[in-house]
């Protein structure tokens, strides 16, 4: 995987959601955004900040991999619902990975499901942009 380098993207920091960022060798639009913890109310100002950062710097493919994301709230849903918006302004789009039982729960719960592309490996992620 190719480095992905954003400037301060790692100077703010938040107790319960860490992002990193990794790029895809071979696609140079494309990022995967790593979530650690998890996503409410109180952080998800934080989360759609730091990831509209992402997509300023022209990354049109983002793979959220969700594999230790513990949690999203309505409010968090929200925020990926805001950042899809976002990313389609730019011609681009995004794909969940790895997603948990609890965190698609509330997809469904919220009608969401049907709504976002979701894949359970890195290929599949990838192929959901070729198509």
């Amino acid at each position: 995987m190719a480095e992905v380098n954003i400037p301060n993207f790692g100077t703010e920091k938040n107790d319960y959601l860490q992002l990193t960022l990794e790029g895809i060798d071979g696609f140079d639009s494309a990022c995967v955004v790593h979530l650690d913890g998890f996503i409410d109310t109180y952080n998800s100002s934080f989360f759609q900040t730091k990831v509209t950062k992402v997509i300023a710097f022209n990354y049109k493919a983002l793979i959220f991999d969700c594999a230790n994301l513990s949690y999203v709230s309505s409010t968090g849903i929200g925020a990926f619902i805001n950042l899809w918006k976002a990313i389609r302004l730019q011609g681009g789009n995004f794909v969940f990975l790895n997603v948990q039982s609890k965190v698609m729960e509330v997809f469904q719960l919220l009608g969401f499901s049907k709504s976002f592309t979701f894949a359970n490996t890195m290929d599949e992620a990838i192929a959901a942009f070729k198509n």
